[in-house]
């Protein structure tokens, strides 16, 4: 067998299996940035870790809607940015991370201030609490709504530790 051929097979399957581990590639959320496994065996400290959203949409928000909804992440994570917007009205939103054991249970903020969500995408990068553990709760709490919004997005926006 052409040696060539061999280390070429090698160098493309330890490409492949790094930059699917390194990567903590997960289905329905593409990686972006420029990390990849061509950054660790360059030694490139300056690539980015990926980048995941999370999005979350519900009809007619209430107050009364706080804890229906939880995420959770697939490994320990940072969270980057979180946006939101509504068509109309204001909803006003803050996480806060709960125990696995007692979800029902509120728990400590994430975001630094509130989110006054509106017909305008409102964001923030600001967290009390970003490093979200693995497989916890991470609760949506509507703390005020105005003007009646029928919709309400949020996006989270966060890398995976490793």
């Amino acid at each position: 067998m052409n040696k060539r051929y061999l280390w070429l097979s090698l160098a493309i399957f330890v490409l492949a299996a790094h930059w699917i581990v390194s990567n903590a590639w997960t289905p329905g959320h593409p990686v972006t940035g420029p990390f990849s496994a061509a950054c660790y065996l360059r030694g490139d400290s300056t690539c980015d870790a990926p980048v995941y959203t999370k999005d979350l949409y519900l009809d007619n928000p209430v107050t009364d809607d706080s804890g229906k909804i939880q995420v959770t992440f697939p490994g320990p994570s940072t969270l980057a940015r979180v946006w939101c917007s509504t068509d109309t009205g204001t909803a006003t939103i803050q996480f806060d991370e709960r125990a696995e054991a007692t979800p029902n249970t509120g728990g400590t903020d994430v975001l630094t201030d509130a989110l006054a969500c509106d017909s305008d995408t409102q964001a923030t990068t600001s967290f009390a609490n970003g490093g979200i553990a693995v497989r916890v709760p991470m609760n949506l709490d509507i703390d005020a709504v105005a003007d009646a919004p029928a919709k309400l997005r949020i996006h989270i926006e966060y890398t995976v530790d490793s």
